[in-house]
């Protein structure tokens, strides 16, 4: 798919899309808890963390030492530290293998919630951070009794389970100990329930740090539309998922009538959306507790993003260029360290369809006004906007 366009013309839909959306901003703004100038200050003051010598560091066998990196891992964990053997494949941590010497162990809410987006490798994103020796993560499990969570080990409380109350969410979390770094992700709460931020603002907590990973928003739509033509998991979940999916890409993504409009309420494109679902997140939560990943970046340098999530997360530095290989056949990045291990190819990697030049530029037209705020909002230009923005 070719990704060079021509210079937008159609100023008319530019000019109201970027009213409408400024308006929504706005009306955060003036709600009192979307402070710019403050925001932006923390972030100058913040970047001043950039510095790797003002930041502590694992000894550097934590890093290329097997045994070394289970023992800053698990060895003063709540778990014993054979577990490593079942978790650094699967992400399981069993509760039979609780230690009993650490009485301070309990299910406790998370603090870091990685909440999207879909298709923008937040898959590879979990799997690679989740290796920092100073991360629990566990799995959730497909059952909680006759409960059916997920499939993914995402626990998908937010959008579907939330009927179920706050100690079902904090069960499904592994055992940790205060002050450690607890990771939650599901891709479904950048876009929905509207009300998610809300809800993790308030039960949850005020200081929860807010991971997302953001793409261009017309590939991710084209990986999308490809999983959910296949797989059809959407028909499963209405109607929390919008979806319409047609023969073709093109088919799914215009509206049926004489002017052919783009679908905005297809979540093929919807969640493409970046500052529209983000505005809520910045209601309940201060720039400096949101980090967006460069989905751009993330897929040609994991490392720099990685080292990035460090200094938000405030982890000692771990990650480094040989922990992760470039696998030959998908192109894709894989862990080389603590354990060799790339994601399915099954259902990664999946061949893209060809989409018309035309359908293309009509999508970066769409998306300009979005992604022109995103940078507004964030004071960042993301790698597909270095055309556009």
């Amino acid at each position: 798919m070719r990704l060079y366009f021509a210079k937008y013309t159609n100023h008319r839909f530019f000019f109201v899309s970027t009213l409408v959306l400024g308006a929504y901003i706005l009306s955060a703004y003036f709600d009192g808890r979307y402070h710019i100038r403050e925001i932006g200050e923390e972030d100058r003051a913040a970047s001043l963390l950039d510095d790797d010598e003002a930041m502590e560091h694992f000894p550097k066998r934590v890093s290329d030492n097997p045994t070394a990196y289970l023992e800053a891992k698990f060895g003063n964990s709540c778990y014993k530290p054979s577990v490593y053997y079942t978790w650094v494949k699967d992400f399981i941590l069993s509760s039979d293998m609780k230690r009993s010497d650490q009485p301070d162990c309990q299910n406790r809410l998370p603090n870091v919630i990685m909440i999207g987006a879909k298709k923008c490798a937040s898959d590879a994103l979990r799997d690679f951070l989740v290796l920092h020796p100073s991360i629990v993560y566990g799995r959730a499990p497909e059952y909680v009794d006759d409960v059916f969570v997920s499939g993914s080990g995402e626990t998908h409380f937010f959008d579907r389970h939330y009927q179920r109350g706050i100690d079902f969410y904090r069960n499904l979390f592994p055992f940790s100990r205060p002050g450690d770094t607890l990771v939650e992700k599901t891709p479904q709460y950048l876009n929905f329930p509207d009300d998610a931020p809300a809800k993790i603002y308030n039960e949850v907590g005020k200081d929860t740090k807010i991971v997302a990973i953001i793409c261009d928003p017309i590939r991710r739509a084209v990986s999308d539309y490809v999983m959910e033509h296949k797989r059809e998991t959407y028909k499963k979940f209405v109607p929390m998922m919008h979806y319409r999916i047609k023969d073709t890409f093109e088919e799914s993504v215009l509206e049926y009538d004489r002017f052919e409009n783009i679908d905005t309420n297809n979540d093929l494109i919807k969640i493409g959306m970046y500052a529209y679902h983000l505005a809520r997140w910045v209601r309940y939560f201060p720039l400096s507790q949101i980090y967006l990943v460069d989905g751009g970046v993330f897929k040609t340098d994991p490392v720099k993003e990685l080292k990035n999530l460090e200094r938000f997360l405030q982890l000692p530095r771990y990650f480094k260029k040989e922990h992760f290989f470039l696998h030959p056949k998908t192109n894709l990045y894989c862990s080389a360290f603590p354990i060799k291990r790339c994601l399915d190819k099954r259902q990664k990697g999946l061949r893209h369809p060809d989409v018309s030049d035309k359908i293309v530029k009509r999508l970066r037209d769409f998306y300009r006004a979005y992604d022109n705020q995103l940078s507004m909002m964030f004071n960042r230009t993301f790698t597909w906007m270095d055309e556009d923005v």
